[in-house]
């Protein structure tokens, strides 16, 4: 196959097969390189693929990030809600390291993968999250997020005045 002077072989058309049978619910938008997420029901099961993230860095001035240990990196993904709206939802991924931050929103989260510890500054309480654990932070929290093996959450979060 041809495409925009690329020859994709086929080692590489089994793997875009693959992902494409893994992404579900995610659909081009008609623009080039654009998609967008189709409004229904999601499972999310620790360990499955959870499609396609984009970079998240560390530069949102009002979470005041500090890394602390190694070099991590972050991906995600709103499937719902986010700038303009009181609640978000979606998928976030980080790779090993340790770093502070201010929590900004309530949220839920369930682990999917990894493993990592979460200490609120203020109290020293310390949660140990692995697959299947379900955390609740608050908005505002000074948190220390310690991720001891690339971890992956699904998250719903609530700001009242809005993200």
């Amino acid at each position: 196959e041809r495409g925009r002077g690329t020859v994709l072989t086929s080692e590489l058309r089994q793997a875009h097969a693959a992902l494409t049978r893994q992404v579900d619910g995610i659909v081009r938008d008609g623009s080039a390189n654009s998609v967008k997420l189709e409004r229904k029901m999601r499972k999310y099961t620790p360990g499955d693929d959870v499609g396609p993230l984009e970079h998240w860095p560390f530069d949102a001035p009002e979470s005041g990030y500090r890394v602390l240990r190694g070099d991590p990196v972050c991906y995600g993904r709103l499937d719902a809600g986010g700038p303009g709206h009181a609640t978000r939802s979606g998928i976030w991924r980080c790779s090993e390291g340790a770093f502070q931050c201010t929590e900004q929103g309530d949220e839920m989260m369930v682990i999917l993968q990894g493993r990592c510890r979460i200490t609120d500054q203020d109290t020293g309480a310390v949660l140990d999250l692995g697959p299947g654990d379900t955390a609740f932070v608050r908005d505002g929290m000074r948190a220390t997020w310690d991720v001891l093996e690339a971890v992956t959450k699904a998250f719903m979060g609530w700001k009242p005045g809005g993200y």
